[in-house]
């Protein structure tokens, strides 16, 4: 009826015909055959720390980065999510993405490679590069750094280069090839991929 009586279109013909093409990236994943290659190859890397936790873990990026070594429980094997880091904000905020805490099961492997890096005055679990100046905390391993030396170790290894986010995804495949269910994944437990 409005277009009848006052020239009124419910709806601009012109942008369905204009509208832009948004190409769909598909998102990298390493297979997990890569991923342990990363893994033995970034033992003694100074992101190491954070690769282990996101590859065996399935941390969020941001979770990694903030989580401190009072957070990891070896008694029970799990870690537990506390904080993220901000970075639009550029602030550590006292609750993950997901608004409540939550933790991720510890897997042998994850257990043992942090076990034998505990201790010290470092007070977060993946500290920053040696020798580097410091940025927000000064102790906390920065994404800009961790991105950038994780792309260098896949060039490295000749493997898929993958984002922080991505290599949080790949996660799910090492624990798919191990016989893993939907149910056995370690990121429902604290809110989901």
């Amino acid at each position: 009826m409005p277009v009848e009586h006052y020239g009124i279109l419910a709806r601009n013909p012109v942008l369905r015909r204009y509208r832009p093409v948004v190409a769909i990236r598909e998102r990298a994943f390493l297979a997990p055959s890569d991923s342990w290659k990363l893994l033995r190859h970034c033992e003694q890397h100074y992101v190491g720390r954070g690769i282990w936790l996101q590859l065996l873990a399935g941390m969020r990026p941001g979770e990694m980065q903030a989580l401190r070594w009072n957070c990891v429980d070896f008694e029970r094997n799990q870690i537990l999510i506390r904080a993220t880091y901000n970075r639009k904000e550029k602030c550590l905020q006292e609750h993950p993405k997901q608004e409540d805490w939550g933790r991720a099961p510890m897997v042998p492997e994850l257990r043992r490679f942090l076990w034998d890096r505990r201790g010290g005055e470092q007070e977060f679990v993946a500290p920053g590069e040696p020798g580097q100046p410091s940025k927000e905390d000064g102790r906390m391993l920065s994404y800009e750094t961790y991105e950038d030396g994780l792309k260098r170790l896949c060039n490295e290894l000749c493997i898929t280069k993958v984002t922080p986010h991505e290599l949080r995804h790949s996660c799910t495949e090492l624990f798919i090839q191990f016989g893993a269910s939907a149910e056995d994944m370690p990121a429902p437990l604290y809110g989901g991929i």
